[in-house]
Protein backbone atom coordinates (compact mmCIF):
# COMPACT_ATOMS: atom_id res chain seq x y z
CA UNK A 1 0.00 0.00 0.00
CA UNK A 2 2.91 2.51 0.87
CA UNK A 3 4.00 1.65 -3.13
CA UNK A 4 0.97 3.01 -4.36
CA UNK A 5 0.78 6.40 -2.25
CA UNK A 6 4.27 7.02 -2.82
CA UNK A 7 3.67 6.45 -6.72
CA UNK A 8 0.51 8.35 -6.96
CA UNK A 9 2.54 11.18 -5.28
CA UNK A 10 4.84 10.89 -7.80
CA UNK A 11 2.28 11.02 -10.68
CA UNK A 12 0.57 14.06 -9.24
CA UNK A 13 4.84 15.80 -9.27
CA UNK A 14 4.45 14.93 -12.88
CA UNK A 15 1.02 15.95 -13.65
CA UNK A 16 1.49 19.35 -12.13
CA UNK A 17 4.52 19.77 -14.06
CA UNK A 18 3.26 18.77 -17.56
CA UNK A 19 0.45 21.58 -16.84
CA UNK A 20 3.14 24.13 -16.17
CA UNK A 21 4.66 23.00 -19.44
CA UNK A 22 1.24 23.55 -21.18
CA UNK A 23 0.94 26.97 -19.59
CA UNK A 24 4.34 28.00 -20.48
CA UNK A 25 3.60 26.66 -24.41
CA UNK A 26 0.15 28.41 -24.50
CA UNK A 27 2.11 31.82 -23.66
CA UNK A 28 4.34 31.31 -26.44
CA UNK A 29 1.25 30.39 -28.71
CA UNK A 30 -0.39 33.78 -27.71
CA UNK A 31 2.86 35.34 -28.24
CA UNK A 32 2.89 33.55 -31.79
CA UNK A 33 -0.87 34.74 -32.21
CA UNK A 34 0.14 38.53 -31.98
CA UNK A 35 2.70 38.01 -34.05
CA UNK A 36 0.54 36.31 -36.97
CA UNK A 37 -1.96 39.32 -36.71
CA UNK A 38 0.15 41.63 -36.99
CA UNK A 39 1.77 40.33 -40.08
CA UNK A 40 -1.70 39.04 -42.01
CA UNK A 41 -0.64 35.05 -41.31
CA UNK A 42 -3.04 32.61 -40.59
CA UNK A 43 -3.33 31.03 -37.69
CA UNK A 44 -3.34 27.75 -39.21
CA UNK A 45 -0.49 25.46 -40.55
CA UNK A 46 -1.13 22.37 -40.81
CA UNK A 47 2.22 21.68 -42.48
CA UNK A 48 3.76 22.89 -39.31
CA UNK A 49 1.06 20.60 -37.07
CA UNK A 50 2.09 17.78 -39.27
CA UNK A 51 5.66 18.20 -38.95
CA UNK A 52 5.00 18.46 -35.25
CA UNK A 53 3.00 15.80 -34.76
CA UNK A 54 5.02 13.16 -37.21
CA UNK A 55 8.53 14.47 -34.90
CA UNK A 56 6.88 13.48 -31.59
CA UNK A 57 5.96 9.75 -32.72
CA UNK A 58 8.83 9.32 -34.26
CA UNK A 59 10.82 9.95 -30.86
CA UNK A 60 8.57 8.74 -27.86
CA UNK A 61 7.05 5.37 -26.86
CA UNK A 62 3.88 6.22 -26.65
CA UNK A 63 1.13 5.21 -29.50
CA UNK A 64 1.05 7.32 -32.42
CA UNK A 65 -2.93 7.51 -32.13
CA UNK A 66 -1.96 8.56 -28.55
CA UNK A 67 0.18 11.77 -29.85
CA UNK A 68 -2.47 12.69 -32.84
CA UNK A 69 -5.31 13.02 -30.34
CA UNK A 70 -2.73 15.00 -27.62
CA UNK A 71 -2.03 17.25 -30.20
CA UNK A 72 -4.90 17.50 -31.63
CA UNK A 73 -5.90 19.25 -28.26
CA UNK A 74 -3.32 21.35 -28.08
CA UNK A 75 -3.61 22.58 -31.70
CA UNK A 76 -6.97 23.22 -30.63
CA UNK A 77 -6.38 25.53 -27.52
CA UNK A 78 -3.56 27.57 -29.15
CA UNK A 79 -5.53 28.23 -32.05
CA UNK A 80 -7.78 29.79 -29.50
CA UNK A 81 -5.64 31.66 -27.60
CA UNK A 82 -3.95 32.80 -31.04
CA UNK A 83 -7.25 34.14 -32.57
Amino acid sequence: MDKLIEFRKEIDTIDGKMIKLLEKRFEKSREIGKIKRENGFEIEDRQREKEIVEKRISSSKLSREFIINLFDLIFKESKIIQK
